[in-house]
């Protein structure tokens, strides 16, 4: 079960951090995920113990891994699930939620 956090009726920012299941958002950053911000994002996931996994474009990875996540290609437009499970899946969906609300 868990809590599903992100939810955003106006569709403004690229993400759904979710606890155990997801529901996709549009990804709005013009260039993609890129170096920088994917780079940020690793370091946020190691923050917590759940396993966090992106998924997009047709592929899932490792939210934990850069060259991962940026191997799946993800561009503006596509549809994104970032899904966060384990002990501190709440603390990790809503430090995501902030995190894609800040940077993508």
């Amino acid at each position: 079960s868990g809590r599903r956090v992100g939810n955003d009726e106006s569709g403004l920012y690229p993400y759904l951090p979710v606890s155990g299941c997801g529901k996709s958002e549009p990804f709005q950053d013009e260039l993609g995920i890129h170096a920088r911000p994917a780079g940020i994002m690793v370091k946020e996931v190691k923050k917590f113990a759940s396993k966090i996994t992106i998924e997009g474009n047709g592929k899932k990875a490792d939210a934990g891994k850069l060259l991962a996540i940026m191997g799946m290609g993800i561009k503006k437009g596509m549809e994104v699930t970032v899904t966060a499970e384990g002990a501190d899946e709440d603390a990790a969906a809503a430090a995501l939620e902030e995190f894609f609300k800040a940077n993508f």
